[in-house]
């Protein structure tokens, strides 16, 4: 949901990413995602999809990749 809300600059852009999304696994929310984005949002204030995306990649033991490393760096728990 959150990249596919970016405007891309190209359909081949946009296609690069549909197909990148295709190949992956889709983790639904559940109960302990939701406990860990409501912790830190009101420890962090962070924004609620990043929010959600932290607490998927903690809840999980995943290693976070991304571009955008202000919003997250100071979640803690988070790789």
């Amino acid at each position: 949901m959150e990249i596919l809300g970016f405007k891309f600059k190209s359909n081949a852009q946009q296609n690069t990413i549909a197909t990148f999304i295709n190949g992956s696994t889709v983790l639904d929310l559940n109960n302990d995602i939701v406990d860990k984005t409501i912790a830190i949002r009101q420890i962090k204030k962070n924004h609620l999809p990043d929010a959600i995306i932290a607490a998927t990649a903690i809840v999980f033991g995943f290693t976070l990749i991304t571009r955008n490393v202000k919003d997250f760096r100071t979640i803690e728990g988070i790789k």
